[in-house]
C-alpha cells in the first residue's frame, strides 16, 4: 500500500508493480519487476538462448546444404550436430532477447562457420560501386561483366588467379541468408526494427568449374560485376531469373544477413570442402557488437552486471528477487 502525503501527491510504498519513495531529490517511482529464480544460472540462460539461435541458423541454412560441409565430424555425429557444436563451442552464436529468439521469422543471430574442411578457403573480398560495399570473389579484369558471362569465363579466371583453390571439376557453392523487414537500430532497449511483414530468405547457387562451359553464370545464380575501379567480381545473385546482387552479399546495409562461398569435391566416396565463414552485413555486425556489450538477456531486456550478482547470489534458492529501474517524477 502507498501512503500519500498532503496535497502534493508525494507517496511512499507500493502500488501494484510500482514502488514510491521520497528522497532528497524528490519523489521517485520505481518499476518493480518480479522474477522467480527457478535454479537456472546465468550461464544456463545464455546457453539456452545460444542453442536456440544455433538451431534457428541450422534451419535457415538447412541441413540439405550442410550435409557435406563438415569433413571431420565424429563417428555417429550428424552434420547438424557438427554445425551446432562448431558454432556454439567456437563462440560464433550469440544470445538475444527471448521474444526474438522464439520468433521463427527472425534469423539465428551469429557470425557462423558454414563449413570446415581441408581444401584451401575461397578468398572473399569487399568491393565498392556507387558507395555500396559488396562481398565477392575477384576475377580477372578482362572477364565479361554482364549477363553474357559464362561458367567457362569465370572458371578460367578463377583457375588462373587462384590455382591452389579452384581446380577443374570442383564445385563452387554459395549461400545467402538474410532477414527481410528486420534491421539494426542503435537502441539499448530494443536494437532491431521490425516492419509489418518480415521473414527469412535463403538462396543457394553453385556450378562446376569447367573452362569450356558455355552456360550463362547468371543461370547458375551468380552475378558478375565491375566495381568503381573497373575490377571484376563474382557474387551471389538474387535468383536465376533476376540479374541483381543478392541482399545477403551487400555489406553496407542495416538489414541482418550473411553470405558464404566454398569449394567442394570428392575424394573417393568422401566429400571434402574448404572452410567458409559467414560474411556478414553491417547491420548484423552492429547487432553482434551490441550484444557483446550487453552480454546477458532475459525476456524483458539486457541484464547489467549488478543484476547478474543478484541472480547468482540467489542461485539454488527458490526466492523472489526484484529488478528495479528508477524514473524521477
Amino acid at each position: 500500500m502507498a501512503i500519500k502525503y498532503g496535497i502534493s501527491d508525494r507517496r511512499s510504498g507500493k502500488v501494484g508493480d510500482l514502488v514510491f519513495s521520497i528522497t532528497s531529490n524528490g519523489n521517485v517511482v520505481k518499476e518493480r519487476v518480479i522474477k522467480v529464480n527457478d535454479a537456472k544460472s546465468i550461464g544456463q540462460v545464455e546457453q539456452r538462448s545460444k542453442l536456440a539461435n544455433g538451431v534457428k541458423a541450422l534451419k535457415n541454412i538447412r541441413p540439405k546444404f550442410l550435409k557435406c560441409c563438415f569433413e571431420d565430424r565424429k563417428k555417429g555425429s550428424s552434420f547438424s550436430n557438427s554445425f551446432i557444436q562448431e558454432n556454439i563451442l567456437g563462440k560464433h552464436v550469440f544470445p538475444f532477447f527471448k521474444k526474438y529468439t522464439d520468433d521463427p521469422n527472425i534469423m539465428g543471430i551469429g557470425n557462423f562457420t558454414l563449413s570446415k574442411g581441408s581444401l584451401n578457403p575461397i578468398p572473399v573480398s569487399t568491393f565498392m560501386l556507387n558507395n555500396i560495399n559488396y562481398y565477392g570473389i575477384k576475377l580477372k579484369d578482362d572477364t565479361p561483366a554482364d549477363a553474357n558471362a559464362t561458367v567457362g569465363n569465370v572458371s578460367t579466371a578463377l583457375t588462373e588467379l587462384y590455382p591452389t583453390v579452384f581446380k577443374a571439376g570442383y564445385y563452387v557453392n554459395s549461400i545467402g541468408v538474410y532477414n527481410t523487414g528486420v534491421s539494426y537500430k542503435a537502441d539499448d532497449e530494443d536494437p532491431i526494427q521490425l516492419a509489418n511483414v518480415y521473414n527469412v530468405k535463403t538462396t543457394y547457387a553453385n556450378f562446376i568449374i569447367k573452362n569450356n562451359d558455355a552456360t550463362k553464370v547468371k543461370d547458375k545464380g551468380f552475378f558478375v560485376m565491375k566495381d568503381k575501379d573497373n575490377h571484376v567480381y563474382l557474387t551471389l545473385a538474387v535468383d536465376k531469373k533476376t540479374f541483381n546482387v543478392n541482399s545477403a552479399a551487400i555489406k553496407t546495409q542495416n538489414v541482418l544477413g550473411y553470405c558464404g562461398f566454398l569449394v567442394a569435391t570428392k575424394n573417393g566416396s568422401k566429400v571434402i570442402v574448404s572452410t567458409a565463414n559467414a560474411n556478414i552485413t553491417d547491420g548484423l555486425q552492429s547487432l553482434i557488437t551490441h550484444i557483446e556489450q550487453h552480454p546477458v538477456q532475459t525476456a524483458d531486456g539486457w541484464l547489467s552486471t549488478v543484476m547478474k550478482v543478484l541472480i547468482v547470489l540467489s542461485y539454488g534458492v527458490k526466492k523472489t528477487i526484484e529488478i528495479i529501474r528508477d524514473w524521477p517524477i
